[in-house]
Formats: C-alpha cells, structure tokens, sequence
C-alpha cells in the first residue's frame, strides 16, 4: 500500500508540520527511527524511517527543517502526484503551477513551492532521468548561511 502525503508549501507535509521538534516527529509513527549525520557538516542528526521511505531533517536546535521521500510514498501537491516523475515531467509540473525553478548538478529546487527533485542521473540521462526523491523544505533551507 502507498501511503500520500500532502503538501502544504512552507508549512510541512502530511502530519509532519516545519518546526515540530524530534518527540513529536517520533511519536506520529510507530517505526524507530535510525539516526545519522548526512554530512560531516550536518548540525543535527537526520532521523530516516525505513519502513515508510522518509527521511527528516532538523535544524540545529532540533526543529523540522525537510522532509525527505524515497519512492515508496506518493507526495501530493495542489492534487497532483509529485512522485514518481521524469526530470522534464517535474519541470513541466512546476511551470504548471505557476513556479518557477532552479538546476544544480543534480537538483531541481522550486523555492516558491517549498519542493525540490533530486534526480542524481540527469548528467547521464538527460531530461528523462527519473526523480529519485522528493524534498518538501521550509524557507530558507536552501540559503547559503553568511
């Protein structure tokens, strides 16, 4: 069964709202959490619950920042699926919905809509290289700190 989570741009995504701290987080699913570092960087560790394809990641001081998703959940946006898609099917689906985007090596990051595409083949593959997450991020969590 694949679970939906919905989007609500800047504000969180399904019951995982921006800003909840870890008990919180924790205590919405019966799944234990394992913790990590992502970077040697990272200020917090990230928690990943496995069974669901979830990945959140909290601030320094420990509040939801993102929200990661693998493929085994469907995330829904203005309801329209944002899972499962080609690189050149999200950046269609962002113009769609009147946003606008930015590319990295590997990364299509719509800041209005709090969502970016991770989509690590598309050196190789082109626009028809496959989405392999969805990150639903609060504002902010894309800025260069000073």
């Amino acid at each position: 069964m694949i679970l939906n989570f919905k989007v609500s741009p800047k504000e969180g995504v399904g019951p995982i709202k921006f800003g909840m701290n870890i008990s919180a987080v924790r205590a919405l699913f019966s799944e234990t959490p394992r913790s990590f570092n992502r970077t040697t960087f990272s200020s917090h560790p990230t928690d990943f619950f496995e069974q669901l394809g979830i990945f959140v990641n909290y601030d320094a001081d420990g509040k939801v920042e993102a929200v990661e998703f693998d493929d085994k959940l469907n995330v829904v946006l203005n309801t329209k699926s944002i899972s499962g898609l080609t690189a050149r099917s999200a950046k269609s689906l962002i113009q769609e919905f009147g946003s606008t985007f930015t590319e990295s090596f590997d990364s299509i990051v719509a800041e209005c809509l709090g969502v970016s595409f991770w989509v690590p083949d598309i050196k190789n593959e082109g626009e028809d290289a496959m989405v392999r997450s969805v990150v639903v991020f609060c504002d902010g969590y894309y800025d260069v700190p000073n």
